[in-house]
């Protein structure tokens, strides 16, 4: 397990730690390996900054720990750029599965089928998402 790196401030006060752990006992196998294979991913398309992922195995993932700042319309805008960049980086169909990742897939605690659809609206992800979005506090979804 690694240990949180925290920071003392100039004033001597205790800041956050530098990095951030998810943990979760009863996770599916590949729950935690499908979400850095994402991030990695994602990061890949050198658009929008994405966290760094440390370490990960079945019951958690730890990655860097993000630095808040203020709202500010250049940062909104460059920020605009840097999304565009990340959705141009594209994939190969939509609902597929993060290059080189072949595990399993999640939308929250839900198991996720791959899809490889040339159109949003033709992807099993679509029908999963419907239902979670309709029935939100079903057991199960």
């Amino acid at each position: 397990m690694s240990q949180p790196i925290l920071i003392l401030s100039a004033a001597g006060g205790l800041m956050l730690p530098r990095t951030f752990e998810k943990r979760r006992a009863d996770a599916p196998p590949g729950f935690f390996e499908a979400e850095a294979a994402g991030l990695r991913w994602l990061a890949d398309a050198r658009g929008v900054d994405v966290v760094e992922v440390l370490s990960v195995d079945q019951a958690h993932i730890t990655i860097r720990r993000v630095a808040e700042i203020r709202p500010a319309a250049a940062a909104a805008r460059q920020f605009g750029r840097d999304l565009a960049a990340t959705h141009n980086a594209g994939a190969i169909a939509f609902g597929a599965p993060p290059h080189g990742y072949d595990g399993p897939l999640f939308i929250g605690r839900r198991a996720l089928p791959a899809a490889h659809s040339s159109t949003w609206g033709c992807s099993t992800r679509t029908i999963v998402c419907g239902r979670i979005s309709i029935r939100p506090n079903t057991p199960g979804t």
